[in-house]
């Protein structure tokens, strides 16, 4: 499952964004996840974030990046319902050690979502989100 899971969520390797690891998630090809897998992908999200943040440290930097390429997020058969229930897991593991959540290509609905929601958000995690439409701007974001 994991080799499943490697070809949406990885580490962008030997690319830094001011010498912080940066976590890819790709919504692209589309999949449909069997209920009995959530917890695995769950897990293996926490996983990669974890080692992420060791690599980051190893940089001297604090936190890491995430970096969400939602092109077919409508198409990615994963329950809303599995959203909230993951974002509430990092938020407790991860609280504080997210240095920057950059979405590129969000639908639109989860930017309105996003505006109606950050209203309840506090200001630092605000901060830490960035909505962006294409690739190449995503490119200036990130050093070789």
């Amino acid at each position: 499952m994991d080799l499943l899971f490697r070809q949406y969520i990885y580490i962008e390797r030997d690319k830094y964004l001011d010498g912080r690891a940066i976590v890819i998630l790709k919504t692209t090809p589309p999949i449909q996840l069997k209920k009995e897998y959530h917890l695995l992908l769950m897990n293996f999200i926490v996983q990669t974030c974890f080692e992420a943040y060791d690599l980051s440290k190893k940089n001297g930097a604090d936190g890491f990046v995430t970096v969400c390429y939602l092109k077919n997020l409508k198409k990615f058969k994963i329950p809303f319902k599995f959203y909230i229930s993951f974002a509430k897991l990092l938020k407790r593991i991860f609280n504080g050690h997210l240095y920057k959540c950059i979405f590129v290509n969000s639908p639109t609905l989860l930017k309105n979502i996003y505006y109606i929601i950050k209203r309840f958000i506090d200001k630092e995690v605000k901060r830490k989100v960035v909505f962006m439409k294409n690739n190449e701007v995503m490119e200036d974001f990130i050093e070789d």
